[in-house]
C-alpha cells in the first residue's frame, strides 16, 4: 500500500496504543503514535463504554498531531480471554477436469473447515491451515498447481465472543474511527517479533499484557495452537500492594523502576526505599521480599503456559523456546525465570524488521500489537473486508481472509 496511511489500534486493559504508518519509497515508516492510560476494559472486554471512548480519543489524537493528518479507519486487535482455538477439517473434491488445484479450491476447502461447531455467540476471526493433503498425500504447505481428486485441510478456527466484537467495535466508531479489520494480535506480532526460522522450527510467543496473558505457539511457520489466560500485569502490581501495604500507584512503580525477580540473583542485602516513591511510606523494604511476591504469581502464570505445552504435547520441545513481549514482559529477571520454569531458551521480543520515520518511542512492547497491527494492514491490503457500517451492528460477520496471502517474515 504504497503510499497510504493505515492505523493499527490495541486497546488494552490499562492502555490504549496507535500507531499509524505507510510504505514510502519499499520501506515502512512510521508517521504518528499515540498512547492513553485505560480503565474501561477488563481482561479483552468493554467494562465502561465512556472511559475506552475516552481513552482512545486521547490516543487518536497524539497521533493524528505527530502525523499532522485525521484518520478515519483502522486495524483493531481483538484479544481477551473470550478467543478461542478450535481444531477442524476441510475435505473437497477438485473441481477441475484435469484435476489441477486453484486458488478457487483452496477457498473452498477452507470453508468446509469452517463448519466447525464454535461455543454458543462465538464468531469466527481466522482460519489457519495447518497444511494440507492432496489425495492423502501430506503435508503440503501450498497445492495451488498440483494435480489430485481430493484436496484435504487441517486448520485452526479462531473465535471471538460476538458481544466483545460488537461492543468493541462500537465503542471505536464513537471514538471517530471505522473498523477495516478485526485481527487476533499474536498473527501481527509473530509477523513482527519472531524471524522465519523461529517459526519454523518451533516457538512460544508470550505476550503478558495487563489483564491477560496471551500464548500463541508457532511450528513449520504456522500458528498451531494459542490460549489466553485471565491473569497478567496488574495481579503482579495488585499482589505487590498488599503486600508493600501500599497504593496501587506505588507498587506499579516499585515493579517497573526497582523490583526484579529471580531470588537467586538478588543479594540480601539489596533493599528498596520506599520514601522516594510516597512520603507516607517511611519503610526500607528487602529486594528479596519484593521478588517473592512477585515470583509467586509468575509462577502461576508459568504453570499454566508449562501445563498447555505438555497437554499438545511441546513441553521443552520448542527449539526456538520462548519469546516474551507485552508490557509485562520487561519486568527485570523475567526471561532467566522462564527459562528456568519452563526449561526452554527465552528472550525478549523486539521488532525484526526496519522501520523509519518517528520510531524512537514505538520501539517499546506496550506499542508492539499496535504496530503489528499497522504492519499487517500494509501487507494484506486485499484481506480487508470494506469498513463495518457501525450504524447497523446487528451482526457483525465472521472474517473471510485469503489465507494465501501470508505475512512475509
Amino acid at each position: 500500500m504504497e503510499g497510504n496511511f493505515v492505523l493499527g489500534l490495541d486497546v488494552g486493559s490499562s492502555k490504549t496504543a496507535l500507531v499509524a504508518g505507510m510504505v514510502n519509497e519499499g520501506l515502512v515508516e512510521v508517521a504518528g503514535a499515540g498512547f492513553s492510560p485505560n480503565t474501561g476494559m477488563r481482561k479483552g472486554m468493554v467494562a465502561t463504554l465512556e472511559d475506552v471512548v475516552s481513552s482512545i480519543g486521547g490516543a487518536l489524537e497524539e497521533a493524528e498531531q505527530e502525523a499532522k493528518t485525521s484518520f478515519f479507519e483502522t486495524i483493531l486487535g481483538l484479544a481477551g480471554s473470550h478467543i478461542t482455538a478450535t481444531p477442524s477439517r476441510g475435505i473437497i473434491g477438485v473441481a477441475r477436469a484435469d484435476n489441477e488445484i486453484t486458488e478457487t479450491d483452496v477457498e473452498k476447502v477452507l470453508g468446509a473447515a469452517r463448519a466447525v461447531a464454535l461455543p454458543p455467540n462465538q464468531e469466527i476471526l481466522h482460519i489457519e491451515p495447518q497444511y494440507f493433503a492432496v489425495d492423502g498425500q501430506n503435508p503440503i504447505k501450498d497445492p495451488i498447481g498440483l494435480a489430485g481428486v481430493r484436496l484435504e485441510t487441517e486448520a485452526l478456527v479462531i473465535g471471538a465472543s460476538s458481544m466483545a466484537i460488537r461492543n468493541l467495535t462500537k465503542t471505536v466508531a464513537q471514538a471517530g474511527l471505522s473498523v477495516m479489520d478485526l485481527v487476533y494480535p499474536p498473527l501481527p506480532l509473530a509477523h513482527l517479533l519472531l524471524s522465519k526460522k523461529q517459526k519454523e522450527t518451533g516457538v512460544s510467543l508470550v505476550d503478558i499484557g495487563a489483564g491477560t496473558t496471551t500464548l500463541a505457539i508457532f511450528e513449520e511457520g504456522n500458528l498451531i495452537h494459542t490460549a489466553v489466560y485471565p491473569i497478567g500485569s496488574l495481579n503482579l502490581t495488585n499482589d505487590l500492594a498488599i503486600g508493600l501495604k501500599t497504593s496501587l500507584e506505588v507498587a506499579e512503580q516499585v515493579k517497573q523502576k526497582d523490583a526484579r525477580v529471580n531470588i537467586d540473583l538478588i543479594k540480601e542485602s539489596e533493599q528498596i526505599d520506599l520514601f522516594k516513591y510516597s512520603p507516607q511510606n517511611k519503610e526500607r523494604v528487602k529486594k528479596k521480599f519484593i521478588a517473592n511476591i512477585l515470583e509467586a504469581r509468575l509462577q502461576e502464570i508459568l504453570g499454566f503456559i508449562k501445563e498447555e505445552l505438555r497437554r499438545i504435547e511441546r513441553d521443552g520441545r520448542l527449539p526456538a523456546g520462548v519469546v516474551l513481549t507485552g508490557g509485562g514482559s520487561l519486568l527485570a529477571g523475567l526471561p532467566e525465570l522462564t527459562r528456568d520454569f519452563l526449561g526452554l531458551p527465552c528472550m525478549l521480543g523486539k521488532p525484526i524488521m526496519e522501520l523509519t520515520g518517528r520510531v524512537e518511542k514505538i520501539y517499546h512492547p506496550s506499542y508492539y500489537s499496535a504496530l503489528g497491527l499497522m504492519l499487517w494492514g500494509l501487507q494484506n491490503p486485499a484481506e480487508q473486508t470494506a469498513s463495518i457500517n457501525l450504524k447497523k451492528m446487528e451482526g457483525v460477520v465472521e472474517k473471510i481472509r485469503k489465507i494465501f496471502k501470508q505475512l512475509i517474515p
